[in-house]
């Protein structure tokens, strides 16, 4: 059997990490704890430098300019990011907002009908859209 002895971790180390690790895109709460940051936790939200809202909010607006998704998928990116439900559900986009990304993304391609939907299905839209638009 392995002795280990619990390391005692700097909280300046700790928290220069946690700056390094959020100086490349905003973070979770869940994903700063993956990276066992969570003592630093509450001293990043008190600075208002990790707030799962604005995360989610930024991950939408990222999905939406540079790889389009629908919300199927966006829910589901999320929820591997530890966001909560509720936050979910107050960021993914309105069935009109999905809609017109969806007409917007096939505008770009020039796709026959079988491939088209394969693309709308895999970037996470619904059925249902994806069967009005085609």
């Amino acid at each position: 059997m392995i002795n280990r002895k619990r390391i005692t971790v700097d909280p300046k180390k700790q928290l220069n990490k946690a700056l390094n690790f959020l100086s490349y895109r905003p973070r979770s709460v869940a994903e700063m704890c993956r990276h066992g940051l969570e003592a630093v936790v509450p001293k990043l939200i008190e600075l208002d430098l990790l707030d799962d809202q604005k995360f989610a909010r930024w991950w939408v607006d990222q999905r939406l300019t540079f790889r389009p998704r629908g919300n199927i998928a966006l829910k589901s990116e999320l929820l591997q990011k530890g966001i909560d439900r509720e936050i979910i559900a107050s960021v993914l986009l309105t069935k009109d907002q999905e809609v017109a990304l969806a007409q917007k993304l096939l505008a770009k391609k020039k796709l026959d009908k079988p491939r088209a939907q394969r693309l709308l299905l895999s970037r996470g839209f619904s059925s249902e859209i994806v069967f009005q638009l085609i």
